[in-house]
């Protein structure tokens, strides 16, 4: 796995040893479902009522493709969506809560929907310091592709 995504993952706290080959296992299903090399990952991460912090979906981008994993913590069995994302994307809406795209809070929340030229529809969400990483994605894979 590249140095990037383990620092990455270290970073949303998601560094044990069973996550870290589990998302290698599924970086390897998608370059193989893609044909490309996966790029970069995003998860989708929220805070519970409790306060403890929950996650969603492991995202995998290549040049042409985004593919979401779900349940990526699963060691037994897998799920992963591919859809086209070059040049295909038609429609993107944002949602913002305590955010101003630099300085992420605790409080901070970031959510993007996104529709390709086929209306295949994906939702990433990010809260505290993922937003900064979510502003990422949007700005390096989403809008080039509009």
């Amino acid at each position: 796995m590249k140095s990037k995504f383990k620092a990455y993952l270290k970073e949303i706290d998601l560094s044990s040893e069973i996550i870290k080959n589990n998302v290698e296992l599924i970086i390897g299903y998608a370059n193989r479902l893609c044909k490309e090399e996966i790029i970069d990952i995003f998860v989708d991460d929220y805070y519970e009522a409790d306060g403890s912090r929950g996650y969603g979906s492991l995202w995998l981008m290549s040049e042409q493709y985004i593919c979401e994993a779900r349940n990526f913590r699963n060691t037994v069995e897998h799920d992963i969506d591919v859809t086209s994302i070059k040049d295909a994307v038609i429609y993107f809406r944002v949602h913002i809560k305590d955010y101003d795209f630099e300085n992420a809070t605790k409080e901070s929340r970031f959510m993007i929907e996104c529709a390709n030229e086929t209306g295949t529809l994906f939702q990433l969400k990010a809260s505290h310091e993922n937003c900064n990483r979510l502003v990422e994605i949007v700005d390096n894979y989403i809008k080039p592709n509009i």
